[in-house]
């Protein structure tokens, strides 16, 4: 009777997963151990914000530029890979969409491991920009950022493309 009772009246209950819950709050001291203080030169890890291009297919144009990355860090350190997106973030969710998932196959198929994040913003620069400045989180931020030089930079104004780059730089 009290196995019977048990079975039928006792609640469901969705407590989640605790190992997850661990991992999140040990992330969080960690955050928050790396504000306390400046970095002591010993503990310095390259911290690589990667920025790369994407065309029309949102394919990656540099995908190369991962495997230097990876060479530069040597396994250390922190890798976030970003690209810029211009126009508005509504009319361009799904192209935002494509390109994170593009970012992520690539990463994979480099081996790099870190975060990858996609900006949209009214123009290129602006969207750079705002990857510049938001990517990282507390004490993992980037401390170097690899750009690649542009394809096409010779072949006159048509997308503006040099414009951008040194507006970038």
């Amino acid at each position: 009777m009290t196995d019977k009772y048990w079975s039928c009246h006792s609640a469901e209950k969705e407590w989640g997963d605790g190992i997850r819950g661990l991992s999140l709050s040990a992330a969080r001291y960690a955050l928050m151990r790396l504000e306390e203080g400046p970095p002591h030169t010993k503990n310095w890890r390259p911290q690589l914000l990667v920025l790369v291009s994407t065309d029309a297919e949102q394919n990656v144009e540099q995908p190369r530029l991962l495997s230097l990355t990876n060479q530069l860090k040597a396994g250390k350190g922190l890798t976030i890979v970003g690209t810029a997106l211009g126009g508005t973030y509504l009319a361009n969710y799904e192209q935002a969409q494509r390109a994170d998932q593009a970012l992520r196959k690539l990463m994979e198929t480099e081996k790099v491991k870190g975060f990858c994040q996609v900006t949209v913003s009214s123009n290129l620069r602006d969207a750079t920009s705002h990857l510049l400045q938001a990517s990282g989180l507390g004490g993992l931020k980037h401390n170097a950022v690899l750009v690649s030089w542009p394809r096409n930079w010779k072949q006159g104004d048509e997308h503006q493309t040099w414009r951008n780059f040194i507006g970038t730089l």
